[in-house]
């Protein structure tokens, strides 16, 4: 251990730095940080609240019209081209996040349509992964046709993934005309959030 101005109780490094593993300070209220290659990955503060700043995290979101997107069962692959955050750069700001390493993911995704009718009796929320392929299926239910033919869709699941697989949500709604809007919104109607697990 060792003292570094009065900002650093003491330090274990390996490989002959100071910097490269791990540093215990009293910088931010006492707080112990971790870190790789002298950049922090671990944070505990004295509260004993754990961050981890590299740790994957997004969440985006869609603010304008994607007009006659779907209604004859097109199948579109939803775009989100406005990130609220990308804590580790993981998400492609558009529509792709790719999983950084392997693990179990969480994701959470929503989707707000308009211009509905009478005719359209199916819809489906897609989540597909490299491996895998996990479905919501909404079948006309009461409130499908509610002001401007408006209805929210939304699901959220767990994933096991490997490093470099990738995940999109897609969408289709069913029997009717091409003429259903996917309505952008500043207020995260629609929206695609996920994070690693473990």
């Amino acid at each position: 251990g060792s003292t570094d101005g009065g900002t650093r109780l003491g330090y274990l490094g390996f490989g002959g730095t100071s910097n490269s593993v791990m540093s215990l300070s009293n910088d931010q209220s006492d707080a112990m940080t971790f870190a790789t290659g002298g950049t922090e990955r671990l944070r505990i503060d004295s509260d004993g609240i754990i961050t981890a700043p590299a740790q994957c995290a997004f969440m985006a979101q869609r603010n304008s019209d994607a007009s006659n997107a779907t209604g004859d069962g097109t199948q579109v692959t939803l775009q989100f081209p406005d990130e609220e955050y990308d804590q580790n750069n993981d998400f492609d700001g558009t529509s792709t996040f790719t999983a950084p390493v392997a693990g179990k993911y969480a994701f959470n995704a929503n989707v707000y349509l308009e211009d509905i009718t009478t005719s359209h009796t199916t819809g489906y929320i897609i989540a597909t992964t490299t491996s895998d392929t996990i479905t919501l299926e909404v079948n006309k239910p009461t409130n499908w046709e509610a002001a401007n033919g408006a209805y929210s869709m939304s699901t959220s699941w767990q994933i096991d993934m490997a490093s470099g697989d990738t995940c999109v949500v897609k969408l289709t709604i069913s029997n009717g005309t091409k003429v259903i809007d996917i309505k952008g919104s500043t207020n995260k109607l629609n929206r695609f959030s996920g994070h690693l697990i473990c």
